[in-house]
């Protein structure tokens, strides 16, 4: 996975630790907290995306994730996003 100087490997764990324990309100506050710091991090982006898709919140009509397409370097990454994309279409 992509490890980018713009904040992954320093606000990832909280994050994903509150994936793990289904805590979707703190793991977006978390990561809203983040994204003033970082804004394009492609990452926070798709995770942020995650956490709302959990919480119900679909205003914004998957745009984190359109946007973490467009900034990611990583294939793997898009491929993953890609296929989050298609699913939430279905």
């Amino acid at each position: 996975m992509l490890q980018n100087a713009a904040g992954f490997s320093s606000c990832t764990p909280p994050a994903r630790l509150y994936l793990i324990l289904g805590d979707n309100q703190a793991g977006l506050s978390e990561v809203n907290a983040q994204l003033i710091r970082t804004p394009s991090n492609p990452f926070l982006l798709e995770i942020r995306e995650d956490f709302n898709i959990r919480l119900g919140l679909k205003t914004g009509a998957l745009d984190d994730w359109k946007k973490a397409l467009l900034l990611t370097p990583d294939n793997i990454a898009a491929g993953r996003i890609r296929r989050k994309l298609k699913q939430s279409r279905s």
